[in-house]
């Protein structure tokens, strides 16, 4: 974002939940983003629409790709060769 008074960069200061629209599909939320200048110091704010459907995906996208998983494996896949050595998976309770 660069700042409408002198071209500078600028940086997100605050974010205020404005509205939720949701009378139109997809739902959408509306917020107030404060941003300041780095050069001048000047503060100015943009109100941001988002789609509320997309931003769920894009988290969902997001945590596949840094390797968040569920179940009870703890992060191990089925051709992990420490649970598939056996032919049975590993019990995490278990230790000897």
């Amino acid at each position: 974002m660069n700042c409408p008074k002198c071209g500078g960069e600028a940086y997100l200061v605050d974010e205020e939940f404005v509205q939720v629209v949701a009378n139109v599909e997809p739902i959408k939320v509306v917020a107030k983003a404060v941003y300041q200048c780095r050069s001048c110091g000047e503060k100015f704010s943009r109100l941001v629409v988002e789609n509320i459907d997309a931003k769920k995906a894009q988290a969902a996208q997001q945590a596949r790709q840094q390797g968040v998983y569920s179940g009870t494996n703890y992060g191990r896949s089925s051709t992990d060769p420490a649970s598939s050595a056996m032919g049975e998976p590993i019990d995490s309770l278990k230790f000897f």
